[in-house]
């Protein structure tokens, strides 16, 4: 399914200013068909073969190579804008990157691999189940080659072009978003320390959330896994503070909310209250589900309307607030006093009511290990927020005890008796009713 981009994915006149998502055609036998140019580091660019203008910033130059990307022609020389480090790499992982081996060449056999691969036409139509077939192959004849695949494969890389199969017509059949990724996978299958050198050295320069979240779980499974953990955290947070501004493509950062999660617990915190004005669902979602409660004071003070920290998401920060008062006293305390005092919002008394019968949301796509079919399954629904391009879903009640069951209805039995608010006594109530159904049924 095609998602919309984010506010900020805005495309600009012919003035020189950045353009988010840019279809590139380039001519020649070779090359044929469209190239999309998703800049690592940085999605601001220029057209292949194009100087940059005068008013545009170029902080660092795109990685140079005097290595054609395909033996019988060159790509014309590239001015791209690469966002520079934020900090130096950790030295851990300087010191892991000096004992890795060389980059080497690639051989023709396997930069025409490559260079086949990335002449997939995904700009004119659909693209049809043989040419999905062909480029399978070119694959799978690439990943045959084992370690000889992966200077090719790095080469690419470096030339900061992808193909994004997410945004072509009829994609989904190519069993991978990108190029890229399909690439990242195939050096992963490969593994062996070239593998892990060329994973370390595009976890530097890459800004996609999709690609920062694989190699971010590659690493995970190295002998070094340690020793990642902070350059995985750096590239994380410098992607989405990337993603803050007006650069950015539009792109769904739900991966790197969930690596931020996972990487760094609760310390988390601070790095979801910084970004609640631009992903106000997912901030709340993610508060919601750090270990042992660390995001619950946070999303006590944003579920509070009378000092909302950003006039949207409110709804479902309430929403997110019933959803942990199973499991904190301390969010059913903050929720009573909001229900007492009539301040949760006419909006979010829906999901407030499905989140008290057990009903839970979460990132519709995160790890690249996530259930891709989870929005398929039954009672399972899925949204869409145009505005930063948020994507969660909504799960069914999970199995709960007889006496879960009642610890919930007794609790809403105590909100119906501070409730004065009409239709929030009506939401309630059908809470109630829900759940004393599931009772009468054993389930």
């Amino acid at each position: 399914m095609k998602r919309p981009c984010c506010r900020s994915a805005r495309r600009k006149g012919e003035d020189g200013s950045s353009v988010r998502v840019l279809l590139l055609f380039i001519a020649g036998a070779t090359l044929a068909g469209g190239l999309v140019l998703w800049l690592a580091r940085s999605p601001q660019r220029n057209p292949i073969g194009q100087e940059p203008k005068p008013s545009q910033s170029i902080t660092a130059a795109a990685p140079s190579s005097d290595r054609s990307i395909e033996p019988s022609a060159t790509i014309p020389g590239q001015a791209l804008a690469v966002k520079p480090a934020a900090a130096p790499p950790p030295a851990a992982l300087i010191q892991t990157a000096a004992a890795l081996p060389p980059p080497r060449d690639a051989s023709p056999e396997t930069r025409q691999l490559v260079v086949t691969l990335a002449q997939l036409d995904v700009t004119h139509g659909p693209i049809s189940a043989e040419h999905a077939a062909a480029w399978k192959e070119s694959l799978n004849q690439l990943a045959a080659q084992g370690e000889a695949a992966l200077p090719a494969i790095r080469e690419f890389l470096e030339k900061n072009l992808d193909l994004n199969f997410d945004a072509a017509e009829s994609g989904a059949q190519m069993g991978f978003p990108s190029l890229r990724l399909a690439l990242l996978n195939t050096m992963q299958n490969i593994g062996g320390p070239e593998a892990l050198a060329i994973s370390l050295q595009t976890l530097q320069t890459t800004a996609d959330p999709g690609e920062i979240a694989a190699l971010a779980k590659y690493l995970g499974q190295s002998a070094d896994a340690q020793q990642h953990r902070d350059a995985v955290l750096s590239a994380a947070r410098e992607a989405l503070g990337i993603a803050a501004s007006s650069n950015w493509d539009g792109r769904d950062v739900a991966p790197l909310f969930d690596l931020l999660k996972a990487y760094a617990g609760a310390n988390a915190v601070a790095d979801f209250e910084k970004y609640a004005g631009t992903w106000f669902n997912y901030t709340p979602l993610m508060l919601a589900q750090l270990p042992d409660g660390a995001g619950i004071p946070s999303l006590i003070r944003f579920a509070d309307i009378s000092h909302p920290p950003t006039t949207l998401g409110g709804d479902i920060r309430q929403r997110m607030l019933a959803q942990v008062s199973a499991q904190s006293s301390d969010a059913a305390e903050a929720l009573f006093r909001q229900v007492s005092a009539d301040h949760i919002l006419s909006s979010a008394w829906p999901g407030v009511a499905s989140a008290l019968t057990g009903r839970t949301l979460e990132l519709a796509r995160t790890l690249p290990d996530t259930d891709p079919a989870a929005a398929a399954k039954p009672q399972t629904a899925g949204y869409h927020i145009a505005l930063g391009n948020q994507n969660y879903i909504e799960r069914p009640p999970p199995e709960m005890t007889a006496g879960q069951v009642q610890e919930r209805i007794q609790f809403i039995e105590r909100l119906l008796a501070a409730a004065t608010n009409p239709y929030a006594r009506e939401q309630l109530q059908g809470a109630r009713d829900k759940l004393n159904a599931r009772l009468a049924e054993g389930k």
